[in-house]
């Protein structure tokens, strides 16, 4: 998963959007595209640019797009010296043990600690903030994304070692078999999920297990080792045949510099992004390709002269034995808050 990776580090600290109101929505354009010629230049290699600090590279605008669209964060504080739990909306806890978290300078917090938690579990989610579920070019399908930060006058804290936190939250038809990825940026732009080793820092095991209560209410707990996004994943059987012959294209105003393009799957709580080739002037799928016989909604998003523009097509996943599949999309102006509610509904 090495296209744009992360649009921005900011962008995974903050947290989900409301619970969805409306089982469909229609997608239906209203208004004519008009954009300007100089919106139709391609990056030949964007990863090159990955160890670029901001003051070097000006922000892109799909960079822009993740700030624009991103809901607001979810806080909360605690005592570093006591501890406490931590119960946000949309059925989080977190413990956070006492004594628990070294400042910059190793030394143990005292007083009060500042507390951002992000929880994602829809494929929506993961499309508002850029993180699609794939490890190197892997396939995963999610049991959900969780982060804990804390910080205390601004700076970063990190967990003493030996220390966990834990985590519970509600998801749907918890799976026995999922595994824990923490999610890492190399650089400004690429951005992947890594497999947390069966032993962690400190000596500690990091662990998912999954839980169900006498109020019919299911879900994961986690134990964690570390601050930071973690992913709730298992990979996609290796035994799956992939067409590697997809090709999503849209008019030439729509490029790798102000759009992004993902696949989400409607079987499987799983969405992949599609990079953008500048020598095609296409998005083509990481890796292997995408597996075969599965329906998927394409979904385009592009911020271009402070507006946004949307468009999504579903299809099945043909056989790559014959000629290239393309879906060709016709991005439309369109509202963000008229995006996040069609993205609340895959």
């Amino acid at each position: 998963m090495k296209n744009f990776g992360l649009f921005i580090l900011a962008s995974i600290l903050v947290f989900v959007a409301a619970s969805c109101k409306k089982d469909t929505i229609e997608f239906i354009p209203k208004d004519t595209i008009t954009i300007v010629e100089s919106d139709t230049s391609w990056d030949n290699d964007l990863s090159s640019k990955s160890n670029l600090s901001t003051n070097l590279l000006p922000t892109l605008n799909i960079e822009k797009l993740v700030n624009q669209l991103s809901p607001s964060p979810l806080s909360d504080t605690c005592n570093a010296e006591r501890g406490g739990t931590i119960e946000i909306p949309n059925n989080v806890t977190v413990n956070i043990p006492a004594n628990s978290c070294l400042n910059a300078q190793n030394r143990l917090c005292t007083g009060k600690l500042d507390v951002e938690i992000l929880i994602l579990r829809k494929k929506g989610d993961f499309i508002l903030y850029n993180l699609p579920t794939s490890s190197g070019n892997r396939q995963l399908i999610s049991g959900g994304v969780v982060s804990v930060k804390m910080r205390q006058n601004g700076q970063d804290v990190h967990l003493v070692l030996g220390k966990t936190i834990k985590l519970r939250y509600v998801m749907p038809e918890p799976d026995n078999s999922m595994q824990l990825f923490e999610g890492k940026l190399d650089g400004r732009f690429n951005f992947d999920w890594i497999q947390l080793p069966p032993v962690g820092l400190g000596n500690v095991r990091p662990t998912v297990t999954p839980w169900a209560d006498s109020s019919q209410r299911r879900g994961y707990d986690l134990v964690l080792d570390r601050f930071g996004l973690i992913n709730c994943d298992k990979f996609v059987g290796d035994s799956t045949n992939f067409n590697n012959k997809f090709v999503v294209t849209l008019s030439p105003s729509f490029t790798n510099i102000n759009t992004a393009v993902y696949v989400a799957f409607k079987d499987m709580n799983s969405v992949l992004s599609l990079a953008g080739d500048a020598h095609t002037k296409a998005f083509l799928p990481n890796g292997r390709g995408l597996p075969i016989g599965r329906v998927v909604t394409v979904i385009s998003m592009s911020y271009i002269k402070d507006k946004f523009y949307f468009a999504k097509q579903e299809v099945t996943v043909q056989s790559s034995t014959g000629t290239t599949q393309t879906v060709s999309l016709a991005p439309a102006i369109m509202e963000k808050d008229a995006i996040k509610e069609i993205l609340k509904t895959l």
